[in-house]
């Protein structure tokens, strides 16, 4: 994160007594931004969700990416249906821009009784 007049610059180090961080990449000024490595979540048993994310807000747009995701849902031993290992790439600006892809990765699906 960075206010809208403040940037960093990449190998900037910050310090909280014996704990530190070191920037690996510039961060323009306006920006929100976090990834998610090896994310991993399961919802009852329903639907799960994992692999490496991340998000960010540069100005008024929004811009999701993913690679090695895998989402499945569940309903009990007579339905599934599960994405693994693909990529994605989201942008959507005000303006009403929105761009989606979703690439790669196995799609697998069960249904008990049909033909």
């Amino acid at each position: 994160y960075t206010g809208t007049s403040a940037s960093v610059a990449a190998g900037t180090k910050v310090s909280v007594g014996s704990q530190s961080y070191t920037f690996s990449q510039a961060i323009a000024a306006n920006t929100v931004a976090f990834s998610l490595k090896g994310f991993s979540a399961d919802i009852a048993n329903f639907v799960s969700l994992s692999g490496d994310l991340g998000f960010a807000k540069t100005g008024t747009d929004i811009v999701a990416v993913g690679s090695n995701v895998t989402a499945a849902l569940s309903a009990g031993t007579s339905a599934s249906l599960r994405l693994s290992n693909a990529s994605f790439g989201l942008r959507s600006g005000a303006a009403g821009t929105t761009a989606f892809e979703l690439a790669n990765g196995t799609l697998t699906a069960s249904v008990d009784g049909l033909g």
